[in-house]
This record gives structure tokens, sequence and C-alpha cells, in this order.
């Protein structure tokens, strides 16, 4: 391996290591009960999230993560939205039962019991693969577009609203963590890592915005998309043939 290339891998494990391990949110309102796991699979993510996402489906899914219900530590929607554009954006391979736990603080597939009624289980799911569809459907745009909710002006955390951008780059570092191995050559990928995790030290100053924050993401969010190879968990498996 080239000097070149432990550096840059060494970047990224750094993000990792400062990132992921305070994803957590530290909301003492939320129960920390979370059912072992039954006869709802992980889901097909190919076959969900078809339905028109709207504003109002962002309302829906981000209120619904509100709810006290979920275990401690669950995402709230800025913490969803960054661990989704990473799982679109970087070259993670994470199988669904993987990734998917991760919004709720599982390490296994463990219902919790705010899903524990199969129809919102199943309307969950609609919801949230429907934003990362959403989301994908933007980065695919020309120009490409990524209207981020840190520019919303909705209240969607019990968190303060300065704490919002800390909690987007946590989310999207808390994907990075679950990879085993990132070996990336590209330097504009780095930086555009580098201009992400620093919009959490940002957050911290007074004269920083959310609306700030979401300016520098946004720029690197593209960056990213643009040197992708896959869309994370919305790609087409791949079909080998066999040889007659």
């Amino acid at each position: 391996m080239s000097t070149k290339s432990s550096s840059q891998e060494a970047d990224i494990e750094g993000y990792r290591s400062i990132r992921a391990g305070t994803a957590r949110l530290r909301s003492s309102s939320r129960t920390s009960l979370s059912a072992k796991s039954n006869e709802m699979l992980a889901p097909q993510v190919l076959a969900l999230g078809h339905r028109a996402f709207t504003k109002h489906e962002l309302d829906s899914l981000a209120r619904w993560l509100q709810d006290p219900i979920w275990p401690l530590g669950s995402m709230n929607i800025y913490t969803l939205e960054g661990f989704l554009t990473a799982l679109l954006v970087m070259p993670l391979g994470l199988r669904t039962g993987i990734w998917m736990p991760a919004i709720w603080s599982e390490n296994g597939w463990n219902i919790p019991l705010a899903l524990q009624v199969r129809e919102k289980y199943h309307e969950f799911m609609e919801l949230l693969i429907g934003y990362m569809r959403s989301i994908d459907a933007g980065l695919q745009d020309t120009p490409p577009k990524f209207a981020t909710v840190l520019e919303s002006t909705s209240k969607w955390s019990s968190r303060p609203s300065s704490l919002s951008a800390q909690d987007w780059v946590q989310g999207f570092g808390k994907a990075l963590h679950l990879c085993s191995h990132l070996n990336l050559s590209d330097p504009n990928v780095t930086a555009a890592l580098h201009a992400i995790a620093a919009q959490a030290e940002e957050s911290n100053k007074i004269n920083s915005t959310n609306g700030k924050a979401g300016a520098v993401i946004r720029r690197a969010v593209f960056v990213l998309a643009q040197a992708r190879t896959s869309h994370g968990p919305l790609s087409e498996p791949v079909v080998v043939s066999k040889i007659k």
C-alpha cells in the first residue's frame, strides 16, 4: 500500500472515530426498551419507497422519530438524513440487516417497540426508504439538488436547534463507522469528508447557523455524489450469468 493511500485511509478512520462514537442522542426522555427479533424480517429495500415523498411525508417521518417510545439513542431526522446520505454516496456495501437497526440504536435485527405493530412497521419502512429515494433522486437531477433538513424552519428535535448540524454529522459518521474498511484514493472525496466533519465544531461558534452548515454540507455531498460508483442500498443487485 502506498504512503498516500495509507494517509487517506487514516483520515477516514479518524473521521469515523471522532464522529461515530457520539452518534447516540443524549435524550433522557427515550426508553431503553427494545424487543427481540421476531417474524418480521429485514425488508426488501428495492420494493419500497416508490410512493411520492413530499414535505408531508418528511414531516410525518420527523415527528414519528420524536416519539419517546423509540429506544435510547435512536436517530432524529437530522441524524437520519446524514446517515442515509452517507449510505448513498459512500462505497460502504452494507447489508440492510446491518445499517437499518442502527437507526434505532441496535446492533442486530431486533425490532423496537415503536414498530411492533405490523402496520406501523410497514409504514415506517415506506417512509424511510421513500426518504432515501428522495435524497437520491435529487442528487441525480441536472443540476443536482440536495435540500437538507438543516435549512428547514420546522422544529423536529427535542435538542437545541444549534445541535442539529452536529446530529447530521454524527449520523453521517455512524454510517462510515459501520463499514470495517474504506480505502479511498480520490483527494476530493477526502476533502469533502473533512468539510462535513468540520461542521460539528463550526456549529459551536457564535456566528454559526444551520443554514451555513447546510450550504457547506451540500457542496461536499455533491462532490461525493459525483464520485460515487453506486447508489448504496438502492443499487440493483448485480446479476452474474452462468458460463455455459
